[in-house]
């Protein structure tokens, strides 16, 4: 599969509202409210297409932007989104990998994501649960070290 990245821009307001109105979404943001996310110094959105088809999108929060200012040292993945069609082809591990370049760009040594999420995908990609399971973070610095809580393995040897 050919994929692409790219930084979504206040260009791209119409398709990336059209990708957040998936029902799995619902409810989606005004495109006043996307104009502001994109306009917010340390948000990111990123779109990726599979040729020229939009298949998923990925918003990171780093610094006060965050929807917690309680770690200043990680990046919030606040939202990635593969289109159904397009899950279980590598898309999301995709996305993940550039949540993953963002964070080390940016300095921030581990990953956040809160939020309704495939339990099962997360932690194949090395994210550990809170002991609400409603928290997920990932330790860049040292892959399979579970942040708090107890530690059983790494996520990644279950699935090798």
């Amino acid at each position: 599969m050919n994929t692409t990245l790219r930084r979504c821009t206040l260009a791209d307001i119409d398709q990336l509202a059209t990708m957040m109105a998936a029902p799995a979404l619902a409810p989606a943001p005004s495109a006043a409210a996307l104009r502001r996310a994109l306009a917010t110094p340390n948000v990111d959105f990123y779109f990726l297409f599979a040729g020229c088809t939009p298949v998923g999108f990925l918003r990171c929060n780093a610094g006060d932007a965050q929807s917690t200012g309680l770690w200043p040292d990680q990046l919030e993945v606040a939202q990635l989104y593969v289109a159904p069609a397009w899950r279980g082809h590598g898309c999301g591990r995709v996305l993940l990998h550039q949540a993953e370049q963002v964070a080390q760009a940016g300095g921030q040594t581990r990953l956040w994501h809160r939020g309704p999420a495939d339990a099962a995908f997360l932690r194949a990609t090395g994210f550990w649960p809170d002991a609400t399971q409603t928290m997920w973070q990932k330790d860049l610095q040292r892959p399979g070290r579970r942040i708090g809580g107890l530690c059983l393995a790494p996520a990644a040897a279950a699935f090798a």
